[in-house]
């Protein structure tokens, strides 16, 4: 059953919070069994393999999803980097373009800190700097990539690596709050704030999932160099939930589907035409997926 919220209460709740209250709140919950991580993990590395329809349990991981976890993204933009992982986390070479935020060499840390098989060698830079080198069969078809695939994709480092993503998206909040804060251009910070609080808590807890796949796929909308020509003002989940209409959540009387909803009709209007299929197949999986 879906409850009601009042869109008020809402507010007056968000206006109550202290910062620092609130950033202890969001970093405290929800709690996530093992359980459910694995679930939820396995549904974002589907994600991450453009595989929506699977099964979410161990007999949806398929070949193709093991072999995905050492991956080459070359992009519009000039970025080149190595997607590495279950869930693809960025790796960049030294050199080049590093407009993304990059995240594999915090999750490597991470995992080898927790006692997991995670050579040295992982943590620094990527030592390849381009998809011909990456690709080059001595190298992904080599001893270590052969071995991290087979390392990463185990059962364990499934479950500590979407920790790792319920981790950042707990984290978002506050750090989407203050860049509000720093933003010139944000005529009122203070309603801004109370209505971006308000949105990202009611879809939190309707489907904390939504949260952690979007973060994950599109970050969290802070860094001034994730965006474009096509897209200027960004794609993270601040811009999403800036976005997301107030008219349709209120037509649906403030429940948490329709911030739900809401939330997914704004991710993907963020988008050019050429990447609705893709992107608005992913996002509806926010409606019909739940980990409990």
């Amino acid at each position: 059953m879906v409850s009601s919220f009042s869109g008020l209460v809402l507010q007056s709740y968000a206006q109550s919070q202290d910062p620092e209250e609130l950033r202890e709140e969001v970093a405290q919950s929800p709690n996530l069994t093992d359980k459910q991580l694995y679930h939820i993990g396995i549904k974002i590395w589907q994600n991450q393999c453009g595989l929506w329809n699977l099964p979410d349990n161990k007999s949806g991981i398929t070949p193709e999803m093991k072999q995905e976890t050492t991956a080459w993204e070359d992009d519009e933009g000039g970025n080149s980097f190595a997607l590495m992982g279950a869930f693809q986390f960025i790796w960049y070479p030294q050199e080049g373009s590093h407009d993304f935020f990059e995240d594999w060499p915090l999750v490597a840390k991470e995992l080898q800190k927790k006692g997991y098989p995670i050579e040295d060698w992982i943590l620094g830079p990527c030592p390849w700097k381009s998809r011909e080198e990456f690709m080059a069969p001595e190298n992904f078809e080599g001893d270590k990539m052969t071995l991290l695939r087979k390392v990463l994709t185990k059962k364990p480092l499934v479950i500590e690596q979407t920790r790792l993503v319920a981790q950042r998206a707990e984290e978002a909040l506050p750090k989407i709050l203050q860049a509000i804060d720093e933003d010139e251009t944000v005529k009122d910070k203070e309603l801004t704030k109370q209505v971006v609080t308000e949105r990202y808590r009611v879809v939190a807890a309707t489907n904390f999932y939504a949260i952690m796949d979007y973060v994950h796929f599109k970050g969290e909308g802070i860094l001034k160099t994730e965006r474009n020509d096509l897209r200027p003002n960004g794609w993270g989940l601040r811009q999403v939930l800036e976005t997301m209409d107030p008219g349709s959540i209120r037509r649906f009387h403030y429940s948490q589907l329709a911030y739900l909803k809401a939330f997914i009709v704004a991710a993907i209007s963020i988008y050019p035409d050429q990447d609705h299929y893709n992107c608005a197949s992913r996002y509806v999986t926010y409606l019909n997926f739940s980990s409990w």
